[in-house]
């Protein structure tokens, strides 16, 4: 499956995530009024990957329109040199739980919450930030996360 950016149906998509990640007050918002960022600039980008097992996956990641092209060029180049990725699933496949997220060491980027913390959005939150493989990550295997 070759990286595709899709406009009309991922805004469809997209609003079914922020309904079950972001308004639902225990999935991932902590009952606050909801994302940073509107409908409108948020994207479904639909990518394939390669897994552990060395096998090519269709995934799913929302993240802002402002890095969506970007998005579809940095993971065809993972593509193709066969970087393995564990899992690429919406949050709202965990219900918006960035910890069983991470648990299964799925690869996302948009998810309405908090930097670790603090009470102060995290750059998933405006879908900015992509963690990869969050169990083999060293960003959080060095306690900085």
């Amino acid at each position: 499956m070759a990286a595709t950016l899709r406009t009309s149906p991922a805004r469809r998509a997209v609003a079914g995530l922020l309904a079950a990640a972001c308004l639902a007050p225990t999935a991932g918002c902590g009952g606050s009024a909801g994302a940073p960022v509107g409908l409108d600039d948020l994207r479904l980008v639909h990518v394939s990957y390669v897994d552990f097992d060395g096998a090519t996956r269709p995934g799913r990641l929302v993240v802002h329109r402002a890095i969506a092209e970007a998005t579809l060029r940095v993971f065809q180049r993972l593509r193709q040199a066969r970087f393995p990725i564990r899992g690429m699933n919406l949050i709202e496949q965990y219900g918006g739980s960035d910890d069983a997220s991470m648990a299964a060491d799925n690869t996302s980027a948009f998810n309405c919450r908090n930097v670790p913390g603090t009470s102060h959005w995290s750059n998933h939150a405006f879908g900015r930030a992509i963690d990869v493989n969050a169990v083999e990550n060293p960003y959080l295997a060095a306690g900085r996360g």
